[in-house]
């Protein structure tokens, strides 16, 4: 059976008229504000599904009504080095965006954490978080890293306990980073009836010979 995939259009609104990442020191952290731009990503429906509670034409009329909001991710030194500055904190704007971790990372062995900031990790109403993975299985040293394509997880638990301490652990040798995060994490909770969401992507335009394919529904052909 082949998966079917939801197109999300996100439009990430940046918070003020510049065009361009905005950055500045802020508690010795490097603060980075994601400038405005306009990404498509594909979901699996059954994904939807479980967030919407409805079956796969519902879900897109749903997934069109959902109050997109902001996220930010810490990315956190635990070996000295292995990222471009010890502690980064990047803001997205409503709706989220991506990361590539090539501009964040440097060095061959290391180790970093990952953290997310987002409104309803801490309120836990009707929270759910997934992820889609866009890494592909790899074998390193007798270990499967990568989750695989066309493959996605609750992990709502996981992040829920790994966040409120030290975050998701990486490591950088032989870019083992890449496939652990490579993917969507999707955020999406209720507050006053309504269904907030936001997401993130990790990719790393350096290593894409790691990462899937993205996934695009096929046009309908046109008739002669």
């Amino acid at each position: 059976m082949r998966t079917k995939f939801l197109v999300l259009a996100l439009t990430f609104i940046f918070l003020s008229c510049h065009k361009h990442e905005e950055e500045h020191s802020e508690n010795q952290a490097r603060h980075i504000r994601m400038a405005e731009i306009e990404e498509e990503i594909y979901l699996p429906t059954t994904m939807w599904d479980k967030v919407t509670g409805a079956g796969f034409e519902k879900s897109v009329q749903q997934a069109a009504s959902f109050n997109f909001t902001n996220i930010e991710v810490i990315l956190e030194e635990k070996t000295k080095g292995v990222l471009t500055e010890p502690l980064i904190r990047i803001e997205f704007p409503n709706a989220g965006g991506e990361i590539d971790l090539s501009r964040y990372t440097q060095g061959t062995k290391g180790t970093f954490r990952v953290k997310f900031i987002y409104e309803g990790l801490e309120l836990n109403q009707d929270l759910q978080i997934f992820y889609v993975s866009k890494a592909k299985k790899r074998r390193i040293e007798n270990e499967i890293y990568g989750s695989g394509c066309k493959e996605y997880f609750d992990i709502k638990d996981y992040i829920l306990k790994v966040n409120s301490k030290e975050g998701i652990e990486v490591n950088v040798t032989r870019d083992r980073h890449v496939s652990v995060l490579a993917g969507h994490f999707v955020f999406t909770h209720k507050k006053d009836k309504q269904t907030f969401l936001s997401q993130v992507t990790f990719t790393d335009s350096k290593r894409k010979d790691l990462l899937c394919e993205e996934s695009r529904p096929k046009k309908p052909k046109e008739r002669s």
